[in-house]
């Protein structure tokens, strides 16, 4: 589904943001690696997308620190967080 919305408007905050949140739904349910980081890659992609509100760039980043958080990578979250979410 949203790669069809994505594929109409590519630079769609909400679509990618939840395009990243359905991949980390799969990844939980299927506990897939792979598919953690399809979408730590799909929250990755929101902070180079123009004209972002701000709530929206937050909620990616806390987001994509969550899920890089179970990925056991501890440095790149608190970076991602202190950059985007003040």
């Amino acid at each position: 589904m949203y790669d069809r919305i994505l594929d109409v408007v590519p630079n769609n905050p909400r679509a990618v943001i939840g395009k990243a949140y359905a991949l980390g739904v799969v990844a939980n349910a299927d506990q897939s690696d792979t598919v953690l980081e399809q979408s730590i890659s799909e929250y990755q992609k929101v902070f180079s997308l123009p004209s972002i509100p701000k709530p929206l760039m937050v909620a990616a980043a806390r987001a994509c620190a969550e899920k890089q958080t179970h990925r056991g990578k501890l440095v790149p979250p608190v970076e991602v967080v202190c950059n985007w979410g003040n």
